[in-house]
């Protein structure tokens, strides 16, 4: 399979993609629909800056590029493997936290149960009060493969916490 480089081949994958599967949540730039990055959370962009950094220092390494549907394969792939990680990186007990691909607009839900964790894929965005953790996939996969340790990860600020006070 090869990368969408036409604009006019872009425009079709985008309207095919548009109405071949409705979806309850928002939509993320895996259905052929790029996210604004201040729209997907009012700190997306300060993280996709220091993404940025992180790879231009080579602390960070970019993920190579990929067509559309492999790219969604890997996303959620890292987001059900870095699953166990989320709450304690929140400071999650209980409860549930979301978690933001900058890079897509992708957004998990990861709920803590007596079980273990619960992750729910492709969700809505954060919910009233939840904590947010917004990164970038090439972040996620060097915390883990053990490249990035979580505590440097949130000093570089490719990894941000937002927690959100209880009333």
């Amino acid at each position: 399979m090869t990368l969408v480089r036409s604009p006019i081949r872009a425009v079709v994958v985008a309207l095919l993609a548009a109405t071949a599967a409705p979806s309850a949540a928002r939509a993320c730039g895996y259905d052929a629909a790029m996210p604004d990055l201040a729209a997907a959370h009012p700190r997306s962009i300060a993280v996709a800056i220091a993404v940025r950094e992180a790879f231009d220092r080579g602390t960070v390494h970019p993920l190579p590029g990929v067509p559309l549907r492999d790219g969604y394969a890997r996303a959620t792939g890292l987001l059900q493997a870095i699953g166990r990680l989320v709450p304690a990186a929140a400071g999650v007990r209980s409860g549930s936290v979301t978690l933001l691909l900058i890079e897509s607009g992708l957004w998990a839900r990861y709920e803590v149960t007596r079980h273990g964790v619960k992750t729910e894929l492709h969700v809505d965005g954060a919910r009233e009060r939840e904590p947010v953790i917004i990164t970038s996939e090439a972040t996620v996969s060097a915390l883990l493969d053990g490249t990035l340790e979580l505590d440097r990860a949130v000093q570089l600020r490719v990894l941000v916490v937002v927690r959100r006070r209880q009333s």
